[in-house]
């Protein structure tokens, strides 16, 4: 066992409504923050100072990518716009071994009131830039009215953006130690939050990983993409993927790839 911070529903809800407009938490949130955390657990308490590094890295790499252009993606209504989900992905590995590092205890990982403590303290800006500074005026959500909480809350893992990330870089992690199947395919939104985090497909990481390695090679548009998904979905009920190898997961999903091309 070991001690956690968490932060409740209410002050959270408090708090964001407060910070509406604001990029980053200063020092008044923050002691917002500690004023509402309650600790869980016992014994030693969780030492958060490997992810506080990682959060470091994490916003410095954020400002390499944004003047990358191999983060970037010509959209026919928008032109030039930067790959929002590709550059999440590539963030993904950084949280994750920051949460690693931090020796998070099975009992954090499944309790919602930890990510929303995390989400408050650490990553606002994240969430902020991803739903809101990088979106087009019409899917700005931190504002009076907005669809905000969803990506604060845990209440849905592939909504909730702190969730999202660390179980894509769950997934994506190889034999290898690899993290880069986070980030390899482009415009994955649809990808990750409609066909693997919430469906039964994403249990199964070596098969998550052979449709991350065929989409970033043999890339299906939206509604192909969608329909191959569903075939897959459907053909997991005869199978037992969790003992395959990465060649058995590849040759099953080409079997499925092959017939939206």
């Amino acid at each position: 066992m070991m001690r956690y911070p968490t932060l409740d529903i209410t002050p959270l809800k408090n708090l964001a409504n407060m910070s509406l407009g604001k990029e980053e938490l200063g020092p008044d949130e923050q002691t917002q923050i500690r004023a509402h955390q309650v600790d869980r657990g016992s014994g030693e308490t969780m030492d958060l100072r490997r992810l506080e590094e990682r959060v470091k890295e994490m916003k410095s790499l954020h400002r390499e990518l944004l003047d990358d252009p191999d983060y970037e993606l010509e959209k026919p209504a928008f032109g030039i716009t930067k790959d929002l989900d590709r550059i999440e992905g590539r963030l993904s590995e950084l949280l994750h071994k920051g949460l690693k590092a931090s020796r998070m205890p099975d009992e954090a990982l499944d309790d919602k009131d930890f990510w929303q403590y995390l989400v408050m303290k650490y990553f606002w800006w994240l969430v902020v830039w991803r739903h809101h500074t990088a979106q087009p005026e019409n899917r700005k959500q931190f504002k009076e009215g907005g669809k905000y909480l969803r990506y604060l809350n845990h209440e849905k893992p592939h909504i909730s953006v702190l969730a999202r990330m660390y179980i894509r870089a769950d997934l994506a992690l190889d034999e290898d130690g690899s993290y880069e199947l986070a980030w390899r395919g482009r415009a994955a939104t649809d990808l990750w939050q409609s066909h693997l985090i919430p469906v039964d497909t994403g249990r199964t990481p070596v098969l998550v990983r052979a449709i991350l390695r065929r989409q970033a090679s043999q890339p299906l548009a939206t509604d192909s993409l969608r329909e191959c998904a569903k075939d897959i979905k459907r053909s997991n009920t005869n199978v037992v993927p969790a003992s395959w190898t990465d060649e058995d997961a590849d040759d099953y999903v080409d079997h499925h790839w092959d017939k939206h091309l």
